[in-house]
Formats: structure tokens, sequence, C-alpha cells
């Protein structure tokens, strides 16, 4: 079966409409282009969510499914009435408007079992606000979120941080390794994500370096039990299953009180968590 990649739509395709009936001509022109992808009778749904303070271009929210699409798709747009956008970058701040309008119109609410599968890592529960970075302690990326957040966090108060672990196994050998020894540390309270994001000696055996890092703590073997539970291997299960459901495809993701932030991109990182 034929797997049809939205990206290519969104690079390759230039759609010529007029301002009068958007939301049917960019339908019709996304209908076209993922019937010529391979797409089997295709059904889109595009809306308009609003059009961009001082300009002609609009922001779109579209969705797409059909026969031989795997998954159905969800994706965010900006339109002049002749183009589709992959982006469009506000001067006066740097910051990426599809980002910014995807985090306000793409709120992620976490119920209270959802923060109970993560690990809080900083503050108290129930705090005025809530942050989310969803992770992989390997992931270069994500060790720029971490020290950037670090920085920005140091003099904020009534704020509740939540580790979500989404170890990227295939490509980060140690990744669930680690990740099982941040909940174990966090249940005996410690906090290791400086030490996690810094490690070199990657070519250790995952016995060695969940030694070294039992040897930080007061009760090495209670840390490793913790760390080698079915009850820990299952959190991790979890956050996995949480992230694919939320359409994460890799790390970071920052979720500043609902904000999602994907990738790293420290302007908008600054931004949402200016506004604590």
């Amino acid at each position: 079966m034929k797997k049809v990649m939205f990206f290519v739509l969104i690079l390759s395709v230039l759609v010529s409409i007029a301002f009068a009936g958007l939301k049917e001509e960019v339908e019709s022109s996304i209908k076209k282009n993922l019937i010529q992808q391979g797409a089997k009778a295709p059904k889109v749904d595009v809306k308009i969510l609003e059009q961009l303070k001082g300009t002609n271009i609009f922001f779109l929210e579209v969705k797409a499914t059909g026969e031989n699409i795997q998954k159905p798709i969800k994706a965010f747009l900006l339109s002049d009435g002749r183009y589709l956008y992959q982006n469009v970058i506000e001067l006066s701040t740097g910051l990426n408007m599809i980002e910014v309008l995807k985090s306000k119109y793409n709120i992620v609410k976490f119920s209270k079992k959802d923060l109970e599968d993560f690990t809080l890592i900083e503050g108290n529960k129930g705090a005025k606000n809530t942050i989310v970075m969803i992770t992989d302690f390997e992931c270069p990326f994500c060790k720029k979120a971490h020290f950037l957040l670090k920085e920005l966090l140091k003099d904020k108060k009534d704020y509740a941080f939540y580790i979500f672990n989404f170890p990227l196994k295939k490509i980060h050998k140690k990744s669930e390794l680690f990740a099982k020894i941040l909940i174990a540390g966090a249940r005996l309270g410690y906090d290791f994500r400086d030490e996690l994001y810094n490690f070199k000696d990657k070519s250790l055996s995952d016995e060695k370096i969940l030694e070294i890092f039992s040897q930080k703590t007061k009760e090495p073997k209670k840390f490793k039990e913790i760390a080698l539970s079915r009850e820990t291997s299952n959190q991790i299960e979890k956050n996995i299953s949480k992230g694919e459901e939320l359409g994460v495809r890799g790390t970071p993701v920052i979720i500043v009180n609902g904000k999602r932030v994907d990738g790293f991109n420290p302007v908008l990182v600054r931004k949402y968590i200016n506004e604590i």
C-alpha cells in the first residue's frame, strides 16, 4: 500500500486560488494533490481560523483522511489566497507564526491521570503553572532545551515541571535506560537531568551505567530496584503511547500551560516562559 507523505504536498504545491471561496479552493487543490501522491478516495476539510493582522495571510487547519492514509492527517498552514506557506517569520520578533498560532489553537490538555504518569521533577502538584517537557536524554536538542529552560526558570515560582519520557529507542540505544534512571532518581528525591544530558561514556554496559548513578544516591539498592521494576517500564510505555496519541514525531516538545512548542525553538519557549 502506497504511503502518502503529506509533507511532500506542503513542500511542492503552489496553490493558485482566489480569496472568494478560499476554503473550497484549498480543499479541492489539496485533494487533487493527495490523489497525485497516491491517496485513494481522500477527504479533505479546511477550517479558516484567523487572518494575520495587517496581512492578507490566513491561518488554516487542514484535516485529511483516505482509504490508504494510515493515520488521519492534521496540519496547520498559512495561505495568502495564492500560495500555501510552510511558515512566515515575523521580522520584529523572529517568531515563526505557524508555531505561534498552532500553540494558540492546538492547546494540549493533560488530565490528572496523565500528569501522574509523568515525572514531577520541579515544583509542586497543583501549582498555578504547568510545564511538561517531552524528552529523550540522548537528544542533543533536548539538551539545549533543558539548559535554556533551566536558565529561564531560575527566578520563576509557582510552577510544576514534569518530564514526559519519550525515548527514541531505534536511534538512541541508551535512551530508555536514561529514562529509567531519571524516574528512579526522582522517586528518591534526586534530579539527574544535568548528568544524563551530559553523560559521555555511552559505550559502557547498562549495568555499569546503572551502578554509576546508583552510587550517587544514599540508597543504591533501592534505586536499582526502582529503575529495573515493571512499574517503571510501564510508566515509560504509557508515556510513549501518550506521545503517539499527541502526534509526537520527535523531541523535544515543550508544553507551557497547554501551549505546545515542537522542536528546539528558543524564541517561542522564551516567550511562553516569560508569560509565567
